[in-house]
């Protein structure tokens, strides 16, 4: 899972963030993330003048920058990448690796002048392309489960990990509330993003996941919502036993899933969906897309005032130029 760019705190297994502040899920209640790197950030000596001199840059003092601007503890590793061409005029672009340990990384990228000594964060824009339209890019939704409006002027995609408490809450909710406040015009689409460094049992409940919207897809977001609901009740051991055990209770042959699900494709499957939301910088769970637009574990008003601000635009859009305009959308890409 990803850190944010200003804490890194444990609060049971899953993650929340908003502007300040992360939490991030570990089993340790009120301890810090812990890796093997140790104290290295604090014990490393300075690198030698060399390379970084030689492109300008200097990234021991790049790193400190980072590291104290997010307040990141000495627990985690920092890497800074060599200087590379932007599509910034007169900008050069830095990568930035940070390495919590346990699978909980974010990969950032920085700006920094052509001598070195300007360092830059900041979301670039192309004036005459949508607004998140890089984001919407990186959304291939064509084998997402959805609900809702197939052909709705906003779509929300939302990753999640099946383990993740937070992420039950947001599913649960939205699985009440948007149909009855959007019963047009809004489509729901599911992405897996399993923290299974984490939470032992969530890849395998994402695999069973998909098995069950390529064999029954209508049948997806009854094993999703109890899934969430029964939560609580799940151990890696006793997660196939009891899913065919609901699945019987629907009369949903198991023999063709079970051999699903032992199907290496599925799982491969599951990894694109989280390289997918890696490439999207997900830093929290769950991070839904409206329209492009990220937001980190949104609360109802959050995401209801989103929605509301997309169907305002994308209505007033098409009434002005109507099928003409090419409205960008990630559910244009579905099947």
């Amino acid at each position: 899972m990803r850190i944010s760019r200003t804490a890194l705190l444990a609060a049971g297994f899953c993650f929340t963030v908003n502007t300040t502040m992360l939490s991030a899920c570990f089993a340790w209640q009120g301890k810090p993330v812990a890796s093997k790197a140790g104290n290295d950030a604090q014990s490393r000596q300075p690198e030698k003048p060399g390379a970084e001199q030689k492109q300008g840059i200097d990234k021991v003092k790049i790193e400190s920058h980072v590291r104290r601007l997010n307040m990141w503890p000495p627990q985690i590793k920092i890497s800074v990448g060599d200087p590379q061409p932007s599509n910034v005029q007169g900008l050069l672009e830095v990568g930035i690796h940070a390495d919590a340990g346990h699978g909980i990384t974010l990969d950032d990228k920085w700006y920094i002048s052509q001598d070195g000594q300007i360092l830059l964060r900041a979301n670039v824009i192309e004036v005459q392309k949508d607004l998140f339209q890089l984001n919407l890019d990186k959304l291939d939704t064509s084998k997402l489960p959805s609900f809702g409006d197939q052909n709705g002027l906003v779509s929300v995609v939302v990753f999640s990990d099946f383990q993740c408490t937070f992420c039950r809450s947001e599913a649960l909710s939205l699985r009440e509330k948007i149909p009855a406040t959007y019963p047009k015009n809004v489509r729901v689409l599911f992405a897996d993003f399993p923290l299974a460094e984490l939470h032992p049992w969530s890849k395998p409940a994402a695999v069973i996941g998909r098995c069950m919207f390529e064999q029954k897809p209508g049948k997806f977001w009854e094993y999703h919502d109890w899934v969430f609901r029964q939560q609580a009740e799940f151990t890696p051991e006793n997660l196939m036993p009891k899913f065919l055990a609901f699945a019987n209770g629907l009369n949903i042959p198991t023999a063709s899933i079970e051999q699903c699900v032992r199907d290496e494709r599925i799982g491969k499957d599951v990894d694109l969906s989280v390289a997918a939301g890696r490439a999207l910088r997900i830093m929290s769970l769950p991070t839904v897309f409206v329209n492009g637009r990220s937001l980190e574990n949104p609360s109802w008003e959050q995401l209801k005032n989103a929605i509301d601000y997309e169907l305002d635009y994308r209505t007033k859009l098409q009434e002005d130029c109507g099928s003409g305009c090419g409205i960008p959308n990630a559910a244009s890409k579905s099947n």
